[in-house]
């Protein structure tokens, strides 16, 4: 009987205190944050409660109900330190106790017993009078109620609360009150006789039961109060349920006369519109409240509560305090005996947070951001969604409005991905923190599959028990591709760098291509420009059944899509069966299951080189950050083959370069080694540096000590200064004809060698060759000549 209390005010600890006989007892001795009574056995609590405070009820007070005290309701504050509207709503659930339990209707009894009243008979204790609640749905055919409404009916309460048929319901009433068998049930109900109606309760007793409902639509709402022992008593428990609404209310609660001007207010309305005092609206015309449209709703709501009906309608208005606040409006007629409306009622909620609340949620789901809605209800292990996730899943709305297991939905989950969203639902519940996993969606032919968020926070009963699961579903496609494709940019370059061969950056280009854009194939083919061929390297595909592409095409075959690659620009065919560039020969793709297809030119000079390619097998469509991304990898990859193949050129030119090298010292020193001339190379100090083997044939082994000797020390003395002279010409470069000097050679004669020579550097390379018979032979013929002068 407390929950109301304790679920409107948390922060204050409630107990139930039933008096029999002057002494007092606890409704439920089980609960331990309850006053002590030990110290108030001798004390008649019929006559006074304790004092508050005293003793050991320090901290406590009291609230009783009944004349004399049946009971109390007892809080561990004190009252003066409560709320205004704490203490209303507690002296509101005492008088409802007060009334529900009828001191009258005790039975004479000799002998007082001390028996708990919630657990006694009907003879130790007044008896309860039932007031049940109940909805009627003509659309299901059912009627649900509350325990109090089962009780009523002698039905189970968990039966009741799922709905029983109208044929169910009336087996409940006497055969004499039953309704006749092709009257509506909605209109029954309304026009039930005041007298009341007979329901056979449990053990097939008769009970006097009361029936009020108001209709909204194709339902109708109501109440079932017990008139069995006494009208003034069913009276009583109405308006003391009455009066607790009207105290513990927030809303804005007016009564209307016929006219329309309001006759009362609750102590909501004041709270609520920030008044001094109810009097403050009392006797104002309630349309003049409003606001052009909000007037003219009020007026038609009034006049529809005249003919019995029921409005609702939601409409901004400016409070007393200058604030503009929406309002959810209901205005209800209150019918009198004769079924005619004889006062209205009106029902504002203040919807101004919640309205921004859901104006914010709406933004973001046009927005697109959230694309569905969803709750795991753990009783039933079922899920439940709203018609954006049903459309981002692909499912049927009505079967996800059903519920549909976690198993079943994990079907929708790629199944790479589905470890890590149980993992994090694992967690979310052992730890009971809050969920989150990003994961994809997944491909069921059509498209990419598709990056979600799931974001749910589970809820707990009061023993730690999972009672249910909210959450929302993400669209985070677009920003957590973008990650993606920038950290695979990162490694991209990161790997780059270590790679010195074109096939191996080929690999790894159509490899980070490939598994970043989910693709089915991605490689390189270079072009042939002239004849419009395309030689497919095929480096990477999605999986073994994707065939190999590898050979050579010509590209009209496919289309006539190359004429744009050939100016450069990027081709990008969301479905070859559909675009003009490709359409007349679809066919040609089908065999390499290529639907979409993504080319990008590479260009050196104007003049087209090779070709990045990207396939899927299905219609896949291409974006812009996507189309970038495959740029920026493909001019990368391109850059670095360059380089690698520029060095690579230049590897083999030095290469060739070493050869000619060694080939050309090879022959020079076959010729140093062969020559019978003298060869020497000798600094510009004429100091000689390398002899070829002719010095020591001509000199002997003494040539060998004449390595850093000056040449003009090794000449015969009457040449050491001619020696001198061609040194220093040789220096400067400027010996243009060949010099005699002569060199004592291993004979011991004189020979004469006649040198010539070339500077490079800082060395000077000689050349002598013996001349000494020759100039013998000159000698003898310039001495026969002058002979046969002289004899002429």
């Amino acid at each position: 009987m407390l929950k109301p209390l304790r679920a409107l005010f948390p922060e204050i600890r409630f107990s139930l205190l039933y008096i029999n006989s002057g002494q007092p007892c606890h409704a439920d001795p089980s609960r331990t944050d309850q006053p002590d009574l030990a110290d108030w056995t001798d004390h008649d609590w019929e006559k006074a409660l304790p004092e508050e405070g005293t003793l050991s009820f320090s901290g406590w007070s009291f609230y009783p109900f009944g004349i004399p005290a049946c009971g109390a309701i007892a809080i561990d504050a004190k009252r003066a330190m409560l709320q205004p509207h704490q203490d209303r709503a507690i002296q509101a659930q005492a008088s409802l106790l007060g009334t529900l339990v009828s001191r009258r209707h005790h039975a004479p009894s000799d002998t007082p017993q001390k028996t708990n009243p919630v657990s006694g008979n009907a003879q130790d204790h007044p008896p309860l009078i039932q007031l049940g609640f109940f909805l009627w749905s003509s659309k299901r055919n059912r009627l649900t109620g509350d325990p109090r409404m089962a009780a009523l009916c002698g039905l189970d309460a968990e039966r009741l609360r799922h709905g029983i048929t109208w044929a169910e319901f009336c087996a409940c009433i006497h055969e004499h009150d039953r309704p006749a068998p092709h009257e509506q049930p909605v209109r029954w109900m309304i026009d039930s006789t005041r007298e009341g109606i007979r329901l056979f309760t449990a053990r097939e007793r008769l009970s006097r039961v009361h029936i009020s409902a108001q209709r909204h639509g194709e339902e109708c709402t109501g109440t079932a109060i017990d008139i069995t022992h006494e009208d003034r008593l069913a009276l009583r428990t109405s308006q003391s349920f009455i009066n607790s609404i009207l105290v513990s209310a927030n809303d804005c609660i007016k009564i209307l006369d016929l006219d329309g001007v309001i006759t009362f207010v609750n102590h909501g309305a004041v709270r609520v519109l920030n008044l001094c005092a109810p009097s403050d609206m009392i006797g104002l015309y309630w349309p003049d409240v409003w606001q052009e449209r909000g007037r003219y709703l009020t007026l038609e709501a009034i006049d529809a509560a005249r003919r019995g009906e029921t409005s609702h309608f939601q409409e901004y208005v400016e409070t007393s305090d200058g604030r503009t606040r929406l309002w959810d409006v209901v205005v209800a007629p209150i019918l009198g005996a004769d079924g005619r409306t004889e006062r209205i009622l009106g029902v504002s909620r203040d919807m101004t947070v919640a309205n921004q609340e859901h104006e914010r949620l709406e933004l973001a789901l046009e927005a697109g951001t959230i694309i569905g809605m969803w709750l795991w209800n753990a009783r039933y292990q079922l899920v439940t969604g709203d018609t954006r996730m049903a459309e981002t899943l692909d499912l049927p709305p009505e079967q996800l409005a059903t519920g549909l297991s976690l198993v079943r939905l994990m079907k929708e989950i790629l199944s790479e991905d589905r470890p890590a969203v149980r993992a994090a639902l694992e967690m979310a519940l052992h730890e009971k923190t809050r969920f989150r996993c990003e994961f994809r969606l997944r491909d069921k032919g059509l498209r990419t599959s598709r990056w979600v968020e799931a974001n749910g926070a589970p809820r707990y009963d009061q023993h730690g028990e999972l009672c249910h699961f909210p959450g929302i579903l993400l669209d985070i496609d677009t920003p957590k591709r973008q990650t993606l494709k920038r950290d695979a940019l990162v490694l991209f370059g990161d790997e780059l760098r270590t790679l010195s061969t074109a096939d191996d950056i080929l690999e790894l280009t159509a490899r980070t291509i490939g598994i970043t854009i989910e693709a089915d194939r991605s490689g390189f083919a270079d072009v042939d420009h002239e004849r419009e061929l395309a030689q497919v390297t095929d480096s990477w595909r999605r999986n073994s059944s994707v065939p190999d592409a590898s050979g050579l095409y010509a590209f009209r075959a496919f289309g006539t899509y190359i004429d744009l690659l050939k100016r450069g620009e990027v081709v990008a065919i969301d479905d070859v069966r559909t675009s003009p560039l490709t359409t007349d020969q679809a066919d040609s793709f089908m065999p390499l299951q290529i639907r979409a297809l993504l080319n990008v030119p590479i260009m050196e000079k104007g003049i087209l080189q090779a070709v990045a390619i990207v396939h899927f097998a299905h219609p896949h469509c291409w974006d812009e950050i996507t189309l970038a991304f495959v740029r920026t990898i493909a001019d990368r990859s391109w850059a670095a083959i360059r380089q690698v193949r520029a060095q690579e050129a230049l590897r083999r030119l030095n290469e060739t370069l070493e050869e000619q090298v060694l080939r050309r010292t090879r022959e020079r020193d076959r010729l140093w080694a062969i020559s019978t001339d003298l060869l020497a190379l000798m600094d510009r100090d004429g100091r000689l540096r390398y002899l070829n083997p002719s010095w020591q044939n001509c000199f002997g082994d003494k040539a060998r000590d004449w390595l850093g000797s000056k040449l003009e020390q090794l000449v015969h003395p009457d040449d050491i200064l001619r020696a001198t002279e061609v040194v220093a010409l040789l220096s400067e470069g400027q010996l243009d004809h060949g010099v005699d000097l002569r060199f004592l050679c291993h004979d011991g004669a004189w020979h004469t060698f006649n040198w010539s020579g070339s500077i490079e550097s800082d060395d000077i390379y000689l050349t002598g060759r013996d001349v000494t018979d020759r100039i013998a032979l000159e000698d003898q013929l310039r001495q026969s000549q002058k002979m046969e002068l002289s004899d002429s």
